[in-house]
């Protein structure tokens, strides 16, 4: 753990056993993904709360009293926050690369060229869209007005946008 002011280490985490793909925070927990396990801990005392098995998660986000994760196994999964599951959605074949939480809705995009619309209270589709024919692997909200866009950028040199008013 680095002081943001000192940039001096204040405190070291045990080793994990593999490396860290993710980090993120909710309230007072730290959701660390590695390659097998989230691990949950306690953001001000530092102790492990849980620790999940899950396939390689590669984004989360939180969603009303949920906490959405997506994996390299096609599924995206719904925890509770103190890491129990509560749903495991199917839809996207293969990776499920990204996840943004946008009111009352969580988007999800792939490597099956799809970004998906889920209702985050019922966890039922809403909307697929399809993406341009590429691979969407990042998806971000840009406020302008009364219109929502959401751009994907999946190779560094080209930039797609689908906007939704």
């Amino acid at each position: 753990i680095i002081d943001a002011k000192s940039f001096k280490c204040t405190k070291e985490l045990p080793s994990l056993g593999h490396s860290i793909r993710y980090l993120f925070k909710h309230r007072d927990q730290v959701w660390i993904c590695t390659d097998e396990n989230v691990i949950i801990i306690n953001a001000n005392t530092y102790s492990v709360l849980n620790t999940l098995k899950t396939p390689r998660i590669n984004c989360i986000v939180s969603a009303g009293a949920y906490i959405w994760g997506c994996s390299s196994d096609s599924a995206i999964y719904v925890w509770s926050t103190n890491g129990e599951i509560v749903k495991t959605i199917s839809g996207h074949v293969g990776y499920v690369f990204s996840l943004l939480s946008v009111g009352n809705f969580v988007w999800s995009a792939g490597w099956d060229k799809t970004i998906r619309i889920w209702n985050s209270r019922s966890f039922e589709l809403f909307k697929e869209m399809e993406a341009n024919n590429d691979v969407v692997s990042s998806l971000i909200l840009v406020r302008n007005q009364l219109q929502l866009s959401l751009i994907h950028i999946s190779e560094p040199t080209r930039q797609a946008e689908i906007s939704y008013a």
